[in-house]
This record gives structure tokens, sequence and C-alpha cells, in this order.
């Protein structure tokens, strides 16, 4: 469990690969109210449930704290504790995704670029997070449906046109995102 959430969130689960970009595609970016988004939020199975007390944190490695950075942007700076002296922190992007409620294509800075992470959706006080599975975007690229070039099992995309971004907001084929295993995290605490 220690290792789920960064694994999950601030990485491509396939560890086969990942998908990068100069700059995070996605038709805007997505604003965020920093009152629904600030605060710790816990993998669900790191929680202790019961029908007479509020919800508890079980396992403190099952959580990260979210923190707006910049709520007009989808700015957001996501804080999972670690081993060491102080927490990882990661600084994340969200992209507009359509969907039946409001999704957003997560995006972490690493290296000079971005790498494509996966796609969210908030209700409430739950999150549900489907990761990426750069094997799709690297046949995509390899077929030449997507713009850019392979480097393993990675895919590094050029600009995407809007054309693209709607075909990977779709995906109808099922091969941009692991929807079969969503990371839901749940909000325990407010900062």
């Amino acid at each position: 469990m220690r290792r789920l959430i960064p694994l999950l969130l601030l990485c491509s689960l396939c560890a086969c690969g990942t998908v990068r970009s100069p700059v995070p595609f996605g038709p805007a970016p997505f604003a965020v109210d920093p009152a629904e988004w600030d605060g710790t939020w816990c993998a669900a199975d790191g929680l202790r449930i019961s029908r007479t007390a509020p919800a508890s944190v079980r396992d403190e490695s099952a959580c990260a704290a979210i923190t707006v950075v910049d709520p007009v942007h989808g700015v957001l700076d996501l804080s999972v504790p670690t081993d060491s002296a102080g927490p990882d922190v990661e600084r994340v992007h969200l992209r507009a995704a359509s969907g039946p409620h409001a999704e957003a294509f997560v995006w972490q800075e690493s290296n000079g670029s971005f790498e494509f992470v996966g796609r969210v959706r908030r209700e409430d006080r739950v999150l549900t997070f489907w990761s990426v599975r750069a094997a799709g975007f690297v046949e995509d690229v390899t077929g030449g449906r997507l713009p850019g070039r392979t480097e393993e099992a990675s895919a590094v995309l050029d600009a995407v046109d809007q054309d693209a971004v709607g075909r990977i907001d779709r995906d109808e084929s099922g091969s941009y995102f692991d929807w079969r295993s969503p990371l839901t995290l749940v909000r325990v605490t407010e900062q």
C-alpha cells in the first residue's frame, strides 16, 4: 500500500512505459476550487469505516495531500509520505476532458516536460483516477495515428491536434486508460 498512491497518481501504472509531451494537451486548463480539492485524500482501502463513527485513516501511507497552487489553471501540488525526512511533492497540471461528470487529464511535471499519467473525476469527497496505458499511445504513434516518436515502450508526443485529443478523450478502443482498475481516493481532511 505504501507505494500505491505515488505509483498510480504520479507515474503511469504501466511499468513498461510512459507518455510524455513538451506541453500538456487538453482543450483548456481545468479550473479547481481549493475548498473542494485541498486536503488529505486516502485510498478507500486505507480507511477504517464504522457505522457509529466517522471514517478514520488506518494507514497514513495510503494518503496524499493535495494543495491547489493555481486554481484558474488547475495546478496542484501532491505530497506523498516517504520514508525520508519529508514528503515527496510533485507538481500536477489538470487539463479539461469530457465525460458524464467533470473530468480532467492529469499531467505531472517531469524533467522539463510533462508526463501524462491519467484521468481524474471528482465527485464530492471522492476522486476516481484511471492511469494511462502507455502501450496504446505507443501503438498509435507507431501507426501514425498520433504525432510523435517512441522510445522503447514509451511515447513522446509532438503537438497533438484537437481531433487526436477528442479520440484520446473518448477512448473508444479502451487502449488509452486502464478503465478496469481505477484508484478511488476519499477526502478525509480539508486544509
